[in-house]
């Protein structure tokens, strides 16, 4: 019995090859390419928040704009790693990263945080005004009434974990009342109490 001829084979598509394919990143504009991270390297935009002009978002802009140069060169790049040595001119003038400083106070009465109260209350950077040179603000607000534990600092990273709304930081609070908490009132600081013109949630309250 004769054998049915066979057509010809089809050729077999290499998958792999269409996956790296297809899996490829579409690289972003003016992103500078990945590689391996050298030690103390920093990211431009970084660098510059770290030398007090201004937060990394406005880095960014900054940066691509072209008012940025390292070594002499200017850059543009989104991700841009800075070397140890290397020479950063912002807007014609050299940046110098701020050393880190964290300083803690026992907020005492009649001093505020907020900056726009005029003259009328003193504000609290006149208690640590003489304990550093760098550029430090307070982490978080304290009303004038308020004592307690207060950060200040110039790690603007901190500042922004710690007093963004959407990084949800939760405070805690001992207050003392001159009568009795009514059961309707607890319930009222449970849903939500609005302070200064900002919403505040509780998430336990604990009577003692």
């Amino acid at each position: 019995m004769q054998k049915r001829a066979q057509g010809p084979k089809k050729a077999k598509i290499n998958t792999k090859v269409v996956a790296a394919t297809t899996d490829k990143v579409e690289k972003k504009p003016n992103q500078a390419p990945k590689r391996p991270k050298i030690k103390d390297e920093i990211r431009l935009n970084k660098y510059i928040a770290n030398s007090g002009v201004c937060s990394r978002r406005d880095a960014d802009i900054y940066i691509q704009s072209g008012t940025v140069k390292v070594n002499g060169i200017p850059v543009v790049e989104m991700g841009y790693m800075v070397k140890p040595g290397d020479v950063v001119n912002f807007d014609g003038a050299t940046l110098t990263p701020e050393k880190k400083v964290y300083i803690l106070l026992n907020k005492p009465k009649n001093f505020t945080t907020a900056l726009d109260e005029g003259q009328e209350f003193r504000n609290v950077l006149e208690l640590v005004k003489g304990s550093t040179t760098a550029k430090i603000g307070a982490v978080g607000r304290m009303d004038k009434n308020t004592t307690g534990l207060l950060l200040f600092t110039n790690d603007t990273d901190m500042i922004r974990k710690f007093t963004l709304p959407n990084q949800k930081s939760s405070k805690i609070y001992q207050v003392s009342l001159d009568k009795n908490l009514k059961f309707e009132d607890l319930e009222k600081i449970n849903k939500g109490l609005v302070l200064d013109g900002h919403r505040v949630f509780c998430g336990r309250c604990k009577l003692y």
